[in-house]
């Protein structure tokens, strides 16, 4: 499944590109046409999920529901009873992923798909779920436990802190099991041939977690890599596996059961994905952005990745949404009165999906600084 890939020509025409209001959409002097798709999710708009699929479908979060918009128009996809939902995921067949609020006041796992969503339900025992990753054969990957999953806050970084890992596929929900002696599973990610990735633990104090693979109905370990915990944090259609540990830090690719180290890290080195081509993006602790491929790394700056393609085409967040090709970097424009932004998901169709907004401060006790603001696509125009 090839999400983030965007066909661009010309990109030297890009510099300098000035945005003007009209009527409902924002166009752009040289190329780009930005379209307002409505407020980010209530609690955020970095820590929302955003997503597009080739067929130009972009999904996420406006307000407290999941929406899906196509063709124009922004459709609410409701819930599941309750108050709040979540879109996390869409594939090629506008099957949409993510969790909701229940009447009872659960958290659900669900999928949408011609018009109606589906309770995903929960493993035996269990009383909430959530969704995690979806392929293009409609495979579902999620967690089920029975710690409740608020979706009004972001989970998706570490889904189902305590809990078991399901596979969903042609209308069953099947637990994946667990490593031996362990109790815990977070799947992180899953491919179009069913290998799943995600991390186990013993559920206990200072017990760490160790990355897994799953395939044809079993469940192998990777390595904890000489760590207290190991993460795969990208898998591709190729098999590849990139896993980050800690302590120390390091960064390792899995490939056909061999392992080699990529990156030393004094400090924690953050991973932005891998394309099918085995390019990696990531950052370090201080923003700066490299790319790696075949045993080579380049630096591209300060700035924080989200995505890449497979021609290598980067996005993410510098002062605002930008777009990296060839060695140059492109700011997109950000909405009227918006001060910053991010680039959040791409496709083949010269689209882009993300957030232009601005900085509030949120009294807690937490004291996070969130970004209030609204859903943006950027669309490349040819000629």
């Amino acid at each position: 499944m090839r999400r983030f890939t965007l066909l661009i020509a010309g990109l030297a025409l890009l510099a300098g590109v000035v945005a003007t209001v009209c009527g409902g959409a924002t166009q752009a002097e040289a190329r780009w046409i930005v379209r307002d798709l409505g407020p980010c999710a209530s609690y955020d708009c970095q820590s929302s999920e955003y997503s597009i699929n080739e067929r130009g479908q972009v999904i996420g979060t406006s307000g407290k529901h999941a929406f899906l918009w196509e063709n124009g128009k922004m459709r609410d996809l409701g819930t599941l009873g309750g108050k709040t939902s979540d879109a996390v995921a869409i594939n090629e067949r506008g099957q949409v992923i993510g969790q909701s609020a229940t009447k009872s006041g659960r958290s659900h796992a669900f999928l949408w798909q011609n018009g109606k969503m589906r309770d995903l339900g929960v493993l035996p025992g269990d009383t909430d779920s959530e969704a995690v990753a979806i392929n293009d054969r409609g495979q579902i990957v999620g967690c089920s436990s029975g710690d409740p999953v608020f979706p009004e806050f972001d989970t998706t970084v570490l889904p189902c802190t305590r809990g078991s890992a399901f596979l969903w596929e042609n209308g069953k929900m099947r637990d994946l099991g667990t490593l031996p002696g362990d109790r815990d599973v977070r799947p992180i990610a899953i491919n179009d041939h069913g290998w799943i990735v995600g991390t186990s633990s013993p559920g206990t104090h200072g017990g760490g977690w160790q990355a897994f693979l799953w395939r044809s109905g079993k469940m192998v370990p990777l390595g904890k890599f000489g760590s207290l915990t190991s993460t795969p944090v990208g898998l591709n259609e190729r098999g590849q596996i990139v896993i980050q540990t800690s302590e120390p830090d390091r960064v390792y690719l899995w490939e056909g059961g061999k392992t080699r180290v990529i990156r030393r890290e004094t400090y924690a080195s953050h991973i932005a994905g891998i394309n099918d081509r085995g390019q990696i993006v990531g950052y370090t602790l201080e923003n700066r952005v490299y790319v790696w491929e075949k045993g080579r790394t380049r630096y591209l700056g300060v700035w924080s990745p989200s995505a890449l393609n497979e021609r290598g085409q980067i996005i993410g967040m510098g002062a605002g949404p930008l777009l990296w090709d060839k060695g140059t970097r492109i700011n997109l424009p950000r909405l009227p009165g918006r001060e910053s932004g991010q680039a959040v998901a791409l496709n083949e169709r010269n689209q882009i999906v993300g957030w232009s907004g601005n900085e509030e401060a949120v009294a807690n006790e937490m004291e996070l600084t969130v970004y209030k603001g609204r859903i943006v696509l950027w669309t490349l125009k040819r000629g």
